[in-house]
């Protein structure tokens, strides 16, 4: 899920360039939800909804094959698997971010 700010052409201390270009500005940025609601807690930005649906996209990790027996580096590997697990299943039960029309 991703968030379109807009800048209100103020300024503030950012947690990236970018975001904080985009608040001195008329400019927009898209960036990933939680980026987005961050931001805006920081600085004076609104965040609306994407005009467009993003179609899912596959996540695929690699790693080197003399690692794959490895029994720390399957632990690891299982970790942050869960871990991203869990955060898409939190993005996915969030709601719809509110448009001004």
């Amino acid at each position: 899920l991703a968030a379109t700010l807009i800048g209100s052409g103020g300024s503030g201390i950012s947690v990236s360039t970018a975001a904080q270009a985009v608040a001195a500005s008329d400019l927009l940025f898209t960036v990933p939800r939680s980026f987005a609601q961050q931001a805006c807690a920081m600085l004076p930005l609104s965040m609306e909804a994407l005009p467009i649906r993003i179609r899912p996209f596959p996540l695929m990790a690699y790693w080197h094959g003399s690692t794959d027996a490895d029994p720390a580096h399957a632990w690891f590997r299982e970790a942050v698997f869960e871990t991203i697990a869990g955060i898409l299943d939190t993005v996915a039960a969030m709601p719809p971010i509110a448009s001004r029309d």
